[in-house]
């Protein structure tokens, strides 16, 4: 018979005790070194938010060495709330920016933004490699690269979305509309004849962009500020700096918005993102304006509103300057871990696990496969887009769209042919083009805070041109709209210069 030793036993048993809490000691010890990367956006957050992070860093985290915390803002605040993080120097480590909410080229001129230049090629050559030179090249500024560019359809052709029940209703046909006044009698019937609806929103009214003259060619962002003071057109060789407040395609384009306005086809009142987003979900617009059109996005906006759209584009295809390939994510200059952080953007650029659990929450949970080898999904059986708790529906935004999943069996293909919409657009003379706003800065935030102050009503019917719009021209004026356009005009020539001579 063996004989126990108790003292032995007893010894094993402290020794492994003792193990046990210096292993569980380390895991604690190691998750505390572990950076955290904070992930800012505009978007809503959903009651799942907690769990999709968890999902998202169980596979990031080994991957970059670094947990990633969502940090999602309502559309409505984001932007102030971005200021007063920049401002007042609290902890920031990947933003999201653009010429049309959380300004690029402000940001980098106010020292936001880190410079990513040689980060891109030492540590995440992957991301480097998944975008063309010219993308790249379009998001400099002072010859540097601050963001990294969402992949998405560059060439950005605006139209317009339309309710498929509706249309169908009132028999719209869209080929027949050739220009945005053909819509009028579609919307005088809707106003008429659908009591509780309102006609039509109008994209401008959130964020204040002037997208309607894009029909008539202009770059889109030669100002640093989405070109709302001034631009170029995409085909003029000359690069004339132009006064948007002063064509007149501007002057039609609020003249129209004033007409319709009156009539009631607008919303009484200036709307947020997020106040709209909740009212074309609960069936209350019929006609979306202003908003960019691409192969896949009707479905796009069916899962993000729960109905059927149709769609029409009314703009030239081409490839614009700064404002196609400055909307993306930016690592902040305050960051600790500036490379962990665009690690985590090379992966949303090249991973597609990683970028459809940011884009679409957990399998099982939020979504499942409807078919894996069309990669289109579906919400489980129970779950509405109503009734999901993660769904922000902005795929064009997390970084490589083309990584995405398919939301509707009408959208599978989308991306292929839209790598093809991207390699045939004719690109903007001012692509690659970037202003050093430090010579105007000061004036172009005058000129920016005049545009709030004058051209949103205006831009939103709100404001009757006869008036308005001579007010906002002197207002312009006023603020340097002049010294401007000659440092605007100064720089375009010495970079076309530049460029002829490389």
């Amino acid at each position: 018979m063996f004989k126990i030793n108790v003292k032995l036993i007893r010894f094993a048993a402290v020794a492994a005790t003792l193990l046990s809490m210096a292993s569980l000691a380390n895991l604690v010890h190691a998750h505390a070194d572990t950076p955290e990367i904070v992930y800012s956006f505009p978007a809503g957050s959903g009651a799942d938010l907690g769990a999709v992070q968890d999902a998202l860093n169980a596979v990031v985290t080994p991957k970059i060495g670094a947990t990633v915390k969502l940090n999602p803002i309502d559309w409505g605040t984001y932007e102030q709330k971005m200021k007063l993080a920049f401002a007042a120097g609290e902890s920031c480590d990947i933003t999201f920016t653009a010429q049309w909410i959380n300004n690029y080229t402000q940001n980098v001129a106010n020292g936001n933004l880190l410079a990513l230049d040689d980060l891109l090629t030492k540590a995440t050559p992957k991301l480097y490699a998944s975008m063309p030179p010219a993308i790249w090249d379009g998001s400099r500024v002072n010859g540097k690269i601050y963001q990294v560019t969402t992949e998405i359809m560059w060439p950005k052709d605006f139209g317009f979305y339309v309710r498929k029940d509706l249309a169908e209703k009132y028999k719209l046909d869209l080929s027949t509309i050739k220009t945005y006044a053909d819509l009028e009698p579609f919307l005088q019937t809707l106003k008429d004849k659908e009591p509780g609806l309102t006609p039509a929103y109008l994209e401008s009214q959130a964020f204040g962009n002037v997208s309607l003259t894009d029909i008539a060619g202009y770059d889109g962002g030669i100002d640093g500020n989405g070109g709302v003071i001034a631009d170029v057109r995409y085909d003029d060789k000359s690069l004339k700096a132009i006064p948007l407040a002063f064509t007149p395609e501007y002057k039609a384009f609020v003249d129209l918005q004033y007409k319709w306005s009156k009539a009631g086809f607008f919303p009484k009142d200036l709307q947020s993102r997020d106040d709209t987003d909740a009212q074309m979900k609960a069936g209350k617009f019929g006609v979306q304006l202003d908003r960019v059109i691409k192969p896949g996005s009707e479905a796009e906006e069916k899962g993000i509103y729960g109905y059927d759209w149709l769609s029409k584009d009314m703009a030239t295809s081409y490839f614009y300057g700064t404002d196609s390939v400055t909307a993306g994510f930016a690592i902040c200059a305050a960051t600790k871990h500036p490379q962990e952080a665009l690690k985590f953007l090379e992966l949303l650029h090249t991973d597609e696990v990683t970028f459809n659990i940011v884009a679409h929450g957990i399998e099982g949970k939020h979504w499942e496969f409807i078919d894996k080898a069309k990669k289109l999904i579906g919400f489980p059986s129970g779950v509405t887009v109503k009734t999901t708790g993660y769904n922000p529906a902005q795929g064009w935004m997390w970084g490589n769209q083309f990584l995405e999943y398919y939301i509707d069996p009408a959208q599978v293909g989308a991306w292929d042919l839209t790598k093809t919409i991207n390699a045939k657009a004719q690109p903007s003379v001012a692509l690659g083009f970037s202003l050093n706003p430090d010579p105007i800065k000061n004036e172009l935030a005058q000129l920016s805070s005049v545009h709030t102050q004058y051209a949103l009503p205006l831009q939103t019917g709100l404001v009757d041109p006869a008036t308005g719009l001579p007010a906002y021209q002197a207002k312009l004026k006023e603020a340097g709209l002049d010294k401007v356009l000659t440092e605007i005009q100064k720089q375009l020539d010495a970079w076309s210069k530049a460029k002829s001579a490389s």
